[in-house]
């Protein structure tokens, strides 16, 4: 079989949900969220938290996560630590 024949996807995730709720609190439950992937063609996972890519460190390819942000759109849910 060549690599041709073999099926492969890429999940890009917005993260939206799972972020911006405060489900995703420990390594464990985000381990876990990803486990439905396994055994299937998904060969790629990205978690793209903001509009785009964006680094939570500095980084020499992209831009970091709120660099340039002096006015937020919204407030987090109420009672999480951004609220």
């Amino acid at each position: 079989m060549s690599s041709l024949d073999v099926k492969k996807l890429i999940v890009n995730n917005d993260g939206h949900g799972g972020f911006f709720q405060g489900r995703y609190t420990s390594r464990e439950i985000i381990e876990r969220e990803l486990e439905i992937y396994v055994g299937t063609y998904v060969s790629i996972f990205g978690w793209c938290v903001t509009v785009g890519s964006k680094a939570n460190y500095p980084s020499k390819v992209t831009e970091v996560i709120g660099e340039d942000v002096r006015v937020f759109p919204r407030r987090g849910i109420e009672g999480s630590p951004s609220s």
